[in-house]
């Protein structure tokens, strides 16, 4: 249907053009000179119609060039028809009038004003095709919405939204149109500029009874195993990048942290991962780390628990509370230090 439309249009089109300037005056009563501008803004329309089909077609015919860039021709190249056509209509019906400065002065003034968001999104897409923040394809963060960046239009942009989540951001299956004007007002993080890499950390956190010298020796190999050729191609990036952006980092290498908090031991893995392979890296160092924690009697998760705790009894020998020998009790406390002391020994 969109098809037999456009044809009725053209076939339309044809038929003033052909009519000629002198019997459109004719027949409508307009001046002659209106009549050849309304037979030359045909002409630009027959031109823009026809040629955004034939470049269409032409593109559509190359079957070796992927999907991706036959949208970017095709992008590109009706963009370019479309400046071109409305180049050609300002020539035909405001260039050629001695009173253009004036005109055209007050026309962009209450333009501005009235269509002042139309504008600001107008000189976003500028900004955006000129500068480029953000391409086609790149992951990027606008204000509250995160997302791959799936098209880039005159007066908006799409994104294909991200969960919010910071462990996941899987793709939700919607797209979020965003106007172009909100490139001036939020900040945009682009998790691809200079190059394709972002730090991610893990959290394990071990009880203190845990050998956690062992526990870090397990983990410092499972990060070289799973994620350790992805530093060298990070690095190589970094220097590419370094070339026109100012970035300098003490060491890319992947690294095992230890600190100590009120539960437990908090072993932190921070490593570079491709935003896109975030989950998929974490499901494979969890699944090793659940592997190799499991097999072992020396190495327990530590999780939210109560326990009671006897400093008589479990506390270190020289750091003991004192024991008054006054009652049975003690004396029995006194019995139970030295048969756990014992056991310790053996």
């Amino acid at each position: 249907m969109p098809t037999l439309l456009n044809l009725f249009a053209i076939a339309i089109l044809l038929n003033i053009w052909l009519t000629g300037a002198s019997s459109l005056a004719t027949l409508f009563n307009i001046p002659e000179k209106a009549s050849e501008r309304i037979l030359m803004t045909t002409l630009v329309f027959i031109f823009y119609f026809a040629a955004k089909k034939i470049s269409t077609s032409t593109i559509s015919f190359f079957d070796i060039l992927d999907s991706q860039k036959q949208y970017s021709l095709t992008k590109y190249s009706n963009i370019t028809i479309g400046v071109l056509s409305i180049a050609m209509l300002i020539k035909i019906w405001i260039a050629g009038d001695s009173n253009f400065s004036t005109y055209f002065g007050l026309l962009s003034a209450g333009l501005a004003i009235a269509l002042q968001d139309v504008v600001a999104s107008l000189a976003g897409w500028v900004y955006l095709i000129s500068v480029k923040p953000f391409s086609i394809g790149e992951r990027i963060k606008i204000g509250n919405h995160s997302g791959d960046v799936a098209d880039i239009r005159t007066f908006h942009f799409s994104l294909q939204e991200l969960a919010d989540s910071q462990d996941a951001q899987q793709p939700t299956g919607r797209i979020i149109h965003i106007p172009n004007r909100e490139i001036f007002r939020m900040p945009v993080a682009n998790f691809h500029a200079g190059f394709d890499f972002i730090w991610h950390e893990i959290p394990i956190l071990i009880t203190f009874e845990s050998n956690w010298k062992k526990a870090e020796e397990i983990l410092d190999k499972i990060l070289e195993q799973t994620v350790g050729k992805q530093n060298q191609t990070a690095e190589y990036q970094i220097k590419r990048a370094s070339r026109s952006l100012r970035m300098y980092f003490s060491h890319l290498q992947s690294k095992v942290w230890i600190s100590v908090v009120e539960s437990g031991v908090l072993i932190t893995l921070r490593f570079l991962c491709n935003p896109r392979e975030k989950r998929e890296i974490s499901s494979k160092l969890w699944r090793a780390i659940l592997d190799q924690f499991g097999s072992r009697q020396d190495i327990d998760f530590a999780y939210p628990t109560q326990r009671y705790y006897h400093n008589q009894i479990e506390g270190k020998k020289e750091a003991r509370a004192q024991i008054f020998n006054t009652t049975n009790t003690n004396r029995d406390i006194e019995q139970f230090i030295k048969n756990k002391d014992k056991e310790h020994i053996e």
